[in-house]
């Protein structure tokens, strides 16, 4: 069973709720200086937010093009969209360690693997810079594995573990909406040469959505209660408490800001209140010197960076205009979700009960999802709860296996998703 997604009133209100006054400067802008450990809007994230509304502008010229029957110069506008698109993609704070990674993996093809080793080193670095917003525990083992095959001489292990480590830096809150929209302007390429301009101009819509959510994404409540979360957690663990309440404070504020806002409807207006009140209870153990408190703080952050990602991944789906969306797609992102919180209250917050209750709801999303899904679907989410079930057995289990293999569900679910756009 398969239906059309259209744009909901919601998602129109959640794009224009993102957005909050300022300026966003140029691409050559000079990062600001900051006292505060951990990340605020840097650079390259205005860079992405600067370069999508130019990609907005060229994409809105190539409907207007369209309208009047200038095929040509929307051919041109759309070149020029695709083009800052992957200006957007070289801006992605995680380009850097792939990048390393791609290095590392080429000089495999003539050199020792020994000499290689030291290839590694940058790499380790690039991803303690990242790791605020990428789950990167996953990676740094893939990267440990690659290491002990190039000490073995094992070229071709070394290389399947580079790749692998390649492969799992996803930085889903971008990439999803990143390829959402491309593909929208490859539809629209197609169409036009089809001379199929109403079709080109459904799909011009959808892309406009993409960019839209791309050039807020930065300014919206929930990914600034994120960024003070991290830094809460940052300045816990260095001893500034002082800082640490200044932080889980304008994370409250943020947090209640995006409650506000009035888009985030059901579950993740239940999870905003539960975090903004676990907030508040954490703030106050600051006060009180409450002992435990930097996993406390910690899992702050790994519930709003998993919110984070399934608002992405849900209005991704809202705003779908032309392709066919599978209705597995939100059962699958919604557990994905729970997949996430089980993680944060098993190994972070030593939650043994809360993490029961998370994969019995993330089973209960796959359950739903089955009856419509594929045959390939139905396989890989026939396996996810095999793992789930697995890790039930045992949630005292606070290791890196079970990190790992958390991480690997993850990662499977994610590419589920991404594979039903």
């Amino acid at each position: 069973m398969k239906r059309h997604g259209a744009i909901t009133l919601s998602a129109c209100c959640l794009l224009l709720s993102l957005v909050i006054p300022g300026t966003v400067r140029s691409m050559g802008i000079e990062e600001r200086a900051s006292g505060i450990p951990g990340r605020v809007i840097t650079s390259g994230e205005e860079a992405i937010s600067s370069t999508a509304v130019r990609a907005l502008r060229h994409i809105a010229q190539a409907r207007a093009d369209i309208h009047e029957k200038n095929v040509d110069h929307a051919r041109a506008e759309l070149k020029q969209s695709l083009a800052l698109l992957n200006d957007i993609k070289a801006a992605l704070p995680t380009v850097k360690v792939k990048d390393y990674i791609w290095v590392a993996r080429k000089h495999l093809s003539y050199e020792d693997t020994k000499e290689i080793i030291p290839d590694l080193i940058p790499v380790y670095t690039s991803l303690k810079e990242i790791e605020d917003i990428v789950s990167v525990d996953r990676v740094r083992e893939l990267i440990a594995e690659a290491r002990r095959n190039l000490e073995k001489g094992n070229t071709e292990d070394a290389r399947k573990a580079l790749q692998s480590a390649e492969d799992a830096i996803v930085y889903s809150e971008i990439d999803l909406p990143l390829v959402y929209t491309e593909k929208h302007l490859i539809a629209a390429q197609r169409f036009l040469a089809g001379n199929e301009l109403q079709k080109a101009d459904t799909a011009l819509k959808s892309a406009e959505d993409g960019v839209r959510f791309l050039s807020v994404d930065i300014y919206s409540p929930l990914t600034k209660a994120k960024k003070s979360l991290w830094r809460a957690g940052k300045h816990y663990a260095a001893g500034k408490l002082a800082a640490a309440r200044k932080d889980l404070k304008q994370a409250k504020t943020s947090l209640a800001a995006a409650i506000k806002t009035g888009v985030y409807k059901t579950k993740a207006e239940a999870e905003l209140n539960a975090l903004l009140k676990d907030a508040e209870n954490t703030e106050a153990g600051v006060e009180k010197s409450k002992k435990r408190l930097g996993a406390d703080i910690r899992s702050l952050w790994e519930r709003a960076k998993a919110l984070s990602e399934h608002s992405a991944e849900r209005l991704s789906t809202a705003l779908q205009r032309l392709r066919v969306t599978s209705p597995v797609a939100a059962d699958i992102i919604d557990a994905k979700l729970h997949v996430a919180y089980a993680e944060t209250y098993q190994i972070t917050a030593g939650r043994p009960d809360k993490a029961a209750s998370e994969i019995d709801k993330a089973l209960a999303c796959i359950q739903r999802a089955l009856p419509n899904a594929d045959s390939v679907t139905e396989a890989q989410l026939t396996v996810i709860t095999r793992y789930l079930k697995e890790i039930k057995t045992d949630l005292n289990r606070r290791d890196m296996v079970v990190k790992l293999l958390y991480e690997n569900i993850k990662s499977e679910l994610r590419t589920l998703i991404r594979n039903l756009y």
